[in-house]
């Protein structure tokens, strides 16, 4: 059964995505998500990378700052899904929660705008458009 219920609210979130995608309006101003995380990933790649280590400690460490990236995800994620099953229609926070998260619509208008400007000025137009 949960299943379903999950099943359904990921139909919802790709079909809000789809219609409204990241509106640049709101993201200007309050830090996407996933930039979030990849302000965390620097920060631990910044503190904890250093050349003086060796390769294993290395990767102990990465792996380590692995399991601290994925601990907070989940514990942000379980929060707020217990949040918002505490509230009336609490299921479409859930929603708008996922279709932020999916984030496919940016991303296909992101590649597109790169096929577009390979397709008009080649190889160094696109360049400029992954920037």
């Amino acid at each position: 059964m949960i299943a379903l219920n999950h099943f359904w609210i990921l139909a919802a979130a790709m079909v809000l995505d789809g219609v409204v995608g990241d509106p640049d309006f709101f993201w200007r101003r309050v830090p996407h998500p996933v930039a979030l995380i990849g302000r965390l990933i620097s920060a631990f790649d910044t503190r904890l990378n250093r050349r003086t280590i060796s390769p294993v400690a290395a990767r102990i460490i990465g792996g380590l700052g692995l399991v601290v990236l994925v601990a907070i995800a989940a514990a942000v994620g379980y929060g707020l899904e217990y949040a918002f099953a505490r509230i009336p229609y609490g299921w479409v926070g859930t929603v708008v929660v996922v279709a932020i998260l999916l984030a496919a619509r940016s991303l296909y208008d992101h590649v597109r705008a790169v096929a577009v400007a390979f397709g008009k000025g080649g190889l160094d137009a696109a360049r400029t458009a992954v920037s």
